[in-house]
């Protein structure tokens, strides 16, 4: 039985723990609130495709994640789009104010550390995810906001107008606020901008911010003391719109997007991806192979092109096809006089062409242009790959060649750079979107012994080794299967013992039911040369594992195996320099 005290006790234990269960909030990762928490903070700055990481002081040296995603349609209808990253970028967070920039001097580029080597066109709706250890930490979406016209008519009265997103009208009141930056306003404002709405009563000017919520119109007035300050706010430039998506308790905003009149877009420094509108498929994604006919003299001309489908930036138009060009060794440029007899055209939907050509022995590389399309009135633009060298097929052979017995195997090609192999289980854990290779694929280096690397297979069983090849810069690999019954182990000599005399050696082994011959062979020494032809004797011939050999190797140190192990031959033969070596090997 319980005392008044124990259940005031307990029911005090249960609502703190009930207490701290609600107060728990959930994660970004897990469906919470997502907006960064000052001093944490992520800014948008669409029309530089510029962005800020701010603080994140607890991950200071941890590797971060910026991903870009918008709705995008393959097929063009609205009806089919899904929220696709467009853009990323891997930075570490530096410990400062500034955790990190991207595509902004002294900070990185778009495509740092990832896959998508391509500056982003960030507009309006694009959802920008913060990751750490492929966790979701923070995700802020881009406000779609612009100053559409500065009117000034040299009065003291300087007007923008434009619009704001009404994305985040019903959740944050006053979310937004229209700047001018412009170092020479200090004589007269006292700081290097000016805001609306003003922040301060009075400063040299006064402000107006009015939105209209119909239509999400604004006008934003500013009235200056001084008629040469307003000259300057209108010359000066600087002029931005700022929206934010919430607010904290004290009133700092969240998630925040700046755009700023008269920026443009793309890479923000040397060495960083071309923007969409620039993008040109990846040059790994090409191979060219030659081959040549069965005529006398033979001819090189027929070239077979491959390549993949580009990935294309959302924000791109579609591919509309492609131009394989045949160039002369020495062309410096993709132009018909340079080309060889080929200038073939490919639909979008093609992956590989063959140009036949009257003789192009000479022709020594390849270009691949990825034609887009920019609208019903406007002229394609053309995206050119680099030069791709010409090379043979890609083949292979496996010798003994499949369906026969076999003990090893032996895989040669003339010019695949990349061969992988498994026995008995797939090549590939899954195929589909993109080939991954099984845990027990092996990468070929020497003959492959079937009963060793299958040794659960009885011989006269079936052996399925399964290939994957490829040229040493593709990831495009060809697939293969050879089936072979596996052969009986092939008997290894074991207990090998020479004793010599002045013209006699006797060589004896432990007998082996599945050899039907024994081969022995001299050597200069344990890795020299062959010394003469090789003794042969069948099995049958002894009933013991020995045979007697006269005359035949003379006065010489003998050795046995190729190991180096020396025998001793009793004759105080050693103090020749040069030993020799007799090896077993049954047959």
């Amino acid at each position: 039985m319980f005392s008044g005290s124990a259940v005031v006790q307990s029911l005090l234990v249960w609502a703190t723990i009930l207490a701290v269960a609600i107060a728990a909030p959930l994660s970004c990762q897990d469906g919470g609130d997502c907006l960064p928490m000052p001093p944490n903070g992520i800014s948008i700055f669409p029309d530089r495709d510029f962005l800020t990481v701010e603080a994140y002081w607890a991950q200071q040296g941890k590797i971060a994640e910026v991903r870009v995603s918008r709705m995008v349609s393959r097929s063009g209808l609205a009806a089919d789009a899904v929220l696709t990253v467009v853009a990323s970028v891997k930075a570490v967070v530096s410990g400062g104010a500034n955790a990190f920039d991207i595509n902004h001097p002294g900070g990185y580029c778009w495509g740092a550390g990832t896959d998508i080597k391509v500056t982003p066109d960030i507009v309006g709706g694009d959802i920008i995810d913060l990751y750490f250890d492929n966790i979701k930490e923070a995700s802020v979406r881009t406000l779609d906001a612009k100053i559409t016209s500065v009117v000034y008519d040299g009065s003291k009265i300087l007007t923008l107008k434009g619009y704001v997103d009404p994305f985040n009208k019903d959740k944050c009141k006053d979310c937004y606020e229209v700047r001018i930056v412009n170092p020479d306003l200090r004589p007269f404002v006292t700081k290097r901008d000016i805001r609306a709405p003003q922040p301060t009563t009075h400063d040299g000017y006064t402000s107006t911010l009015v939105i209209n919520p119909d239509n999400n119109q604004f006008v934003a007035t500013f009235t200056f003391d001084d008629v040469e300050a307003a000259q300057i706010a209108y010359r000066g430039g600087g002029a931005r719109v700022m929206g934010w998506l919430d607010v904290t308790p004290d009133a700092l905003p969240r998630g925040l997007t700046i755009h700023e009149l008269g920026e443009t877009g793309g890479p923000g420094m040397g060495g960083c991806p071309p923007g969409p509108q620039e993008f040109a498929p990846p040059a790994s994604k090409y191979w060219t192979t030659v081959e040549t006919t069965g005529e006398t003299p033979a001819i090189k001309n027929v070239v077979t092109v491959s390549w993949k489908e580009p990935t294309m930036p959302a924000g791109l138009n579609p591919l509309a096809g492609y131009d394989v060009l045949v160039l002369q060794p020495k062309a410096s440029k993709a132009v018909r006089s340079d080309i060889v007899g080929a200038y073939v055209p490919a639909p979008a939907s093609q992956t590989q062409i063959t140009v036949v050509g009257p003789n192009i022995i000479d022709a020594t590389s390849v270009q691949i242009r990825a034609v887009v399309e920019h609208g019903p009135t406007d002229n394609p633009t053309t995206r050119t790959s680099d030069l791709f060298t010409l090379r043979g097929p890609l083949k292979l052979a496996a010798e003994p060649a499949t369906g026969q017995t076999a003990q090893f195997v032996k895989l040669t090609s003339s010019n695949a750079g990349i061969i992988k192999y498994t026995l008995n289980t797939p090549i590939y854990e899954t195929e589909s979107p993109k080939p991954i290779f099984s845990a027990s694929a092996k990468v070929y280096t020497g003959p492959i012994e079937l009963a060793q690397s299958a040794p659960a297979i009885a011989p006269g069983g079936r052996v399925e080794l399964n290939v994957a090849y490829a040229f040493s810069d593709s990831d495009e690999f060809t697939k293969a299967q050879f089936i072979y019954t596996l052969a009986a182990p092939v008997p290894v000599p074991t207990g090998l013992k020479v004793v010599g005399g002045a013209a006699i050696v006797t060589i004896s082994w432990n007998k082996d039911a599945n050899a039907k011959s024994y081969l022995i062979q001299e050597y200069e020494g344990s890795t020299g040369p062959t010394i003469g032809d090789p003794f042969e004797t069948l099995s049958t011939e002894t009933t013991a594992a020995q045979v007697t050999v006269f005359g035949r190797f003379g006065k010489r140190d003998y050795t046995y195996g190729r190991e180096g192990v020396v025998a001793d031959l009793g004759h105080g033969l050693r103090r020749r320099r040069q030993a020799h070596c007799v090896s077993l090997v049954f047959r």
